[in-house]
């Protein structure tokens, strides 16, 4: 996959929430973010907020389980809506939480490196 569009009334704070926690970086415009590889995440202004179906959700690998430990832990100190907190399964572990946007993200690693 080269890049996803979402839809998103405030396109500041979904930009500042992929930036702060996934490292995205400013693409060539507004609403238009890179990762390391070259993804891009681009980010649409919408009139309203989209009414997103519950079961819609995209996602991100970390390196480790501490990562994604320390990444939880950051998110719910800083008032980021967690829909799951982290748990294992299988040789994983993983929570979810909502970004700005209403969308569910998915962050997932492995148990053992």
């Amino acid at each position: 996959m080269h890049h996803l569009a979402l839809v998103a009334f405030d396109v500041p704070s979904m930009e500042r929430f992929y930036r702060e926690y996934f490292g995205f970086r400013p693409g060539h415009g507004p609403g238009f973010l890179l990762d390391e590889r070259g993804f891009l995440l681009s980010v649409e202004p919408a009139p309203a907020p989209p009414e997103i179906p519950s079961w819609l959700h995209h996602g991100f690998h970390l390196a480790s389980r501490d990562a994604l430990v320390a990444l939880h832990e950051r998110m719910r100190a800083q008032g980021v809506p967690i829909v799951d907190p982290p748990k294992d399964q299988g040789r994983t572990s993983v929570f979810f939480c909502r970004d700005p946007g209403g969308y569910l993200v998915e962050v997932r690693a492995p148990l053992a490196p």
